[in-house]
C-alpha cells in the first residue's frame, strides 16, 4: 500500500499500476484479495502447521490480519468519499459477505488459521454492524456517547484489556478464571466493561485521543 500511494502521481507509471481513480479495478486495487489468495494457498499446501502452533496464527497468519486491514480501509475510504460512494458501502459489504460463506464451503471458517473465508465474513459482519449505527447517529441523531467513546481511543482500550486480563489469568487461582464458574465469570466481565468504559468517558473528557 505504501509503493501503491507512492507511484499514484507519477506520470511515467502506467495505470494499470496505480489505484483506480474512480470506477474499476486495477492490478493495485486487487492486492489485499490476491495476498489473502496466496496465504491461503500457502496455507493448504504447507503453512497450517506452523499458524495454529502460534497464537492469532504467527508471523504467516499476518498476511490473513493484512489483507483483513485493507479490506477494512476500503470500507472506511467507501463511507468516507461522499454520498455516492457511501451508498456503494451496504452492497459491497454484502458482496464480501456472501464471498466469504460461499468459501466456507471449501475453506473453514477459522480464526485460528486466520482462513480467508474467516477474514471476508468477519470484515463484512463488521461493516453491516456499524452501517446501522451510523443509521442511528447521522440519519436520526441520536447520540451513544459511551461508544464514541470507545471508539476514538481503540489502541488504548486494546492495550488496558490487556493489562485487564492479567489480573484475571495470572493468578495462579482454577476458580479465579481457567474454572471459574458462572457466579464469578459475570462480575468479572462487568468490572471488565466498566473498567474500560470508565476509562474511554475519562480519556474522552480530557480530549486525549491516541491514533496512528
Amino acid at each position: 500500500m505504501i509503493v501503491a500511494n507512492y507511484l499514484l502521481n507519477i506520470s511515467t507509471v502506467p495505470w494499470w499500476l496505480k489505484h483506480a481513480q474512480d470506477v474499476g479495478l486495477t492490478v493495485i486495487d486487487l492486492i489485499a484479495t490476491a495476498l489473502l489468495a496466496a496465504y491461503q494457498a500457502a496455507l493448504q499446501l504447507y503453512l497450517l502447521p506452523f499458524v495454529l502452533a502460534a497464537p492469532h496464527g504467527g508471523l504467516p497468519g499476518s498476511f490473513g490480519w493484512t489483507a483483513m486491514l485493507i479490506y477494512a480501509s476500503v470500507f472506511g475510504d467507501l463511507f468516507h468519499g461522499g454520498q455516492r460512494s457511501r451508498r456503494v458501502f451496504p452492497w459491497l459489504v454484502a458482496g464480501v459477505l456472501v464471498a466469504g460463506i460461499a468459501l466456507a464451503f471449501v475453506v473453514p471458517v477459522s480464526k485460528n488459521r486466520v482462513s480467508a473465508s474467516y477474514v471476508l465474513i468477519s470484515t463484512a459482519l463488521s461493516g453491516a454492524l456499524f452501517w446501522p449505527f451510523h443509521l442511528l447517529a447521522d440519519r436520526l441523531g441520536v447520540r451513544l456517547p459511551l461508544l464514541s467513546a470507545w471508539g476514538v481511543n481503540p489502541l488504548i482500550l486494546y492495550l488496558l484489556q490487556g493489562f485487564l486480563d492479567a489480573i484475571f489469568m495470572l493468578p495462579p487461582m482454577p476458580w479465579w478464571y481457567a474454572a471459574a464458574p458462572l457466579s464469578v465469570i459475570i462480575p468479572e466481565i462487568a468490572f471488565l466493561l466498566a473498567a474500560m468504559s470508565l476509562a474511554a468517558l475519562w480519556l474522552r473528557r480530557r480530549g486525549f485521543i491516541f491514533s496512528l
